[in-house]
């Protein structure tokens, strides 16, 4: 992992559950990732998550299913922060190789139900990418700033107004 690799290396989760209490711990724990180098960011008032976003180096987003553009995405980029985001995924609106890390796809996940009948069809990230842009990013830190450059100006120009006229040109 990562940590074993480099012993600076941390995690900063902001995954808590208000409705399982849960913050992702045990799935870290069972992955083999040292919790000592994690940071956990507890339920808090949203305005604080730019000043945490500045204390970290670059935001992973392997999302399978991400309808929307993502908003805590859109947050860490305009804070001028390079995303490393899967692709085939609302993501794609915003994410390109000039203002972030494009993570692919190796496929397809089936979302089943309970009768194993599938419901969804959604895109599997690929982690061995994933792991090979954050070792690219942790040993090109002057381009992976000048990427989050990058991010802020193309989340600069989506404004709510861009938004909506964007909609609207849609219907």
């Amino acid at each position: 992992s990562m940590q074993d690799k480099y012993p600076d290396v941390k995690l900063v989760c902001n995954w808590p559950n208000a409705y399982t209490g849960t913050n992702g711990k045990e799935e870290l724990e069972k992955a083999g990732i040292d919790i000592n180098r994690v940071i956990f960011v507890e339920l808090f008032n949203n305005t604080y998550m730019a000043e945490i976003y500045q204390n970290t180096d670059i935001g992973i987003f392997p999302s399978r299913c991400e309808a929307g553009t993502n908003l805590v995405m859109m947050e860490y980029m305009a804070c001028g922060k390079p995303a490393i985001a899967t692709i085939k995924t609302g993501q794609s609106d915003l994410i390109n190789s000039s203002n972030g890390l494009p993570l692919n796809s190796i496929g397809d996940y089936l979302l089943k139900d309970e009768n194993g009948k599938t419901i969804s069809i959604w895109e599997e990230p690929d982690v061995d990418h994933l792991v090979s842009l954050l070792e690219w990013s942790y040993n090109n830190r002057s381009k992976i700033k000048k990427i989050g450059k990058e991010a802020s100006k193309t989340m600069s120009k989506k404004t709510w107004s861009h938004m909506a006229e964007s909609v609207l040109g849609l219907i």
